[in-house]
């Protein structure tokens, strides 16, 4: 990544597919403010809260258990 940045004579945008930016922005190419940095911190937001909490109440109901059970009854 870090060559195709550097190649990039006139880049003024950058997007990260990620939450965290923080090890991309002391890159040299970035680290001016000419150069847009952009995230999909927000994106997924809720999602994975979701599913967090989905998982933990599959473990508070012993979830785990109950699909062992059911793969060695089959």
């Amino acid at each position: 990544m870090l060559r195709v940045i550097d190649a990039a004579g006139k880049l003024k945008w950058v997007h990260i597919f990620s939450a965290g930016i923080e090890k991309y922005t002391d890159l040299p190419k970035l680290e001016n403010d000419s150069v847009a940095i952009t995230n999909i911190k927000i994106y997924q937001g809720s999602e994975i809260a979701d599913h967090a909490f989905a998982l933990l109440l599959g473990l508070m109901r012993s979830m785990p258990e109950f699909m062992r059970a059911q793969d060695e009854s089959s």
